[in-house]
């Protein structure tokens, strides 16, 4: 009768293993956007799930320890039926292994995570309540944020610790995507609007710098120029505003719309009272951030200055950047 019931209590050691080994992977694999729009309409299932998915960092480490800890007390279960059945310290180790290794990678590993794997949405939501309640124990307890913090330490030691907020926005900028995916997928998108929502998702990475058009292949015109200058350059060029600058190229002091300065009678020697202001950016500077700047100054032209260079150089162009130009950057128009 106690043989049985170890028989019977190992079983469930196991199960608990497993449980938390499939847990672990279906958390990596349910739907952020079916969880988010479930607990918005207050279903009771998901409620678990998206207080889980809030810690990710110690959901992942409430997983482990409970694989970790039921695969150890089912280990030391079996050791002891076997020792309590008169077998040597040396045989029950042996036989422990031999036995347990290919029952947990089969019934522990392998079938869990990959029923998680393909039936995450299903059974995360059912099934996350024993695991917010464990995640809530450890918590507690203070296991979880001394995990936290060891982590966080070594991290540090070992020179593999990366800026919070630059963490944050990947991890972001991740769950971003993995939502406009299943968005798609569910039909809420057209092909085009999730590649545009793509882009903007991605522009955080882009700079300033690889937009800019270098002064080499900028049409500028020198700040005393006179009237024959600017119809010569309305004849010759299709743009429309034109960038003026002073004792030389990188010197940029604003621009002027070509079409206005030709139409105005009125005798002028130089180019300043056609002036319209120019913006200022550094060229590491994320696109989406240069639009916010130059929307809110209402801006048409930015002067881009090398910002690996030092602050010392910002009124020192290396290339100009229109507003028109950010945009079309992001949308593909």
């Amino acid at each position: 009768m106690n043989l049985a019931i170890n028989i019977v209590l190992c079983i469930l050691l196991l199960a608990c293993g497993g449980y938390f080994s499939g847990t672990e992977t279906g958390m990596y694999r349910v739907s952020r956007f079916r969880t988010r729009l479930g607990f918005g309409h207050r279903q009771k299932l998901h409620v678990f799930l998206m207080r889980l998915l809030e810690d990710g960092r110690g959901m992942v480490l409430t997983t482990l320890i409970g694989a970790n800890l039921f695969c150890y007390l089912s280990t030391c279960l079996v050791t002891y039926v076997l020792l309590h059945e008169g077998a040597t310290d040396y045989a029950a180790e042996w036989v422990t292994t031999l036995l347990l290794t290919p029952v947990m990678f089969i019934f522990v590993d392998m079938i869990p995570k990959t029923v998680f794997f393909y039936r995450a949405d299903t059974l995360m939501p059912l099934l996350s309540g024993p695991l917010w309640l464990f995640h809530q124990v450890l918590t507690r307890c203070g296991i979880i944020s001394v995990l936290k913090g060891l982590s966080s330490g070594l991290n540090r030691l070992f020179g593999s610790s990366a800026d919070a907020p630059a963490v944050l926005a990947v991890t972001g900028r991740h769950e971003v995507r993995q939502i406009l995916h299943e968005t798609h997928e569910e039909g809420y998108l057209t092909s085009t609007q999730q590649d545009i929502l793509h882009a903007l998702v991605d522009s955080q990475d882009i700079r300033v710098e690889s937009v800019l058009i270098p002064l080499a292949k900028t049409q500028m015109l020198p700040v005393n120029s006179q009237r024959p200058a600017i119809l010569e350059c309305l004849r010759n060029t299709p743009l429309e505003r034109i960038t003026i600058y002073d004792a030389n190229r990188s010197a940029i002091l604003g621009w002027i719309q070509v079409s206005l300065v030709a139409a105005d009678r009125r005798e002028f020697s130089d180019l300043r009272p056609f002036l319209q202001p120019i913006g200022w950016l550094p060229s590491d500077m994320p696109i989406l951030d240069a639009i916010d700047r130059m929307a809110g100054d209402n801006l048409q032209i930015a002067a881009v200055w090398d910002s690996r260079k030092g602050k010392g150089l910002q009124t020192t162009a290396m290339g100009i950047v229109t507003l028109r130009d950010l945009v079309e950057r992001i949308t593909g128009d």
